[in-house]
């Protein structure tokens, strides 16, 4: 709270092991485009050992998931702006997310017996390779109720770009659909409404299904 308004302040100790990602929120945030829903960064520091951020404060809520919800249309909105956006300067490729992913599951998998459900999740993992996620394309990697934030006017805004990257314009999409199944969506309902986003048309089944699978193990 402060004499001209309200702002929201992130802030870690330079040397917190969240400190490269406050580094990369600093970034993406320095470089967003006006046209991405997103809140703006104000202002930034590295001093007296603290990584500090100050935003816009946005008055909004979760975004509401589930089958039905009105705010769905504003879901895709937001997806479809950065998907369609360039990627700032020395974006970290998305490779570089998904390769923790796999390290994850390779810990994971190597700890549990043959048969199901583990041996589906080693078919859909095991060939994957992240070649196929290269791109230039502005990723948020983090699409989830909490990030995404509806204002009273319906407006869909992501926040919390730690994890922001460049790569296919088919990754946020594709990461979003087991969102929406935890939401209640059956899986083929999930894909139509991902088929709305133009990326989705050129997503490959075999990489959509690879990170399913990362992101339920994860």
């Amino acid at each position: 709270h402060t004499g001209n308004g309200k702002y929201f302040v992130k802030a870690a100790p330079a040397d917190s092991p969240a400190a490269r990602l406050y580094e990369r929120e600093i970034a993406v945030n320095t470089a967003l485009p006006w046209d991405i829903p997103a809140p703006r960064i104000q202002y930034s520091s590295r001093k007296d050992g603290w990584l500090v951020m100050v935003f816009d404060f946005l008055d909004a809520r979760d975004a509401d998931l589930s089958p039905g919800s009105p705010d769905l249309d504003g879901v895709v909105s937001a997806l479809t702006a950065i998907g369609a956006t360039r990627a700032w300067d020395a974006a970290p490729p998305a490779s570089t997310n998904v390769t923790a992913l796999q390290d994850k599951a390779t810990a994971l998998l190597g700890k549990q017996p043959s048969g199901q459900p583990w041996d589906m999740y080693r078919d859909a993992t095991d060939s994957f390779g992240t070649s196929v996620l290269t791109g230039d394309r502005l990723v948020h990697y983090d699409l989830h109720p909490g990030n995404l934030k509806v204002t009273a006017d319906a407006a869909v805004l992501a926040v919390d770009w730690a994890f922001a990257c460049a790569g296919a314009p088919w990754i946020d999409a594709a990461l979003l659909v087991p969102r929406l199944i935890e939401a209640g969506h059956t899986p083929a309902a999930a894909e139509r409404l991902a088929s709305r986003l133009p990326a989705w048309r050129a997503a490959p089944g075999p990489a959509v299904t690879a990170l399913a699978a990362l992101w339920t193990m994860f």
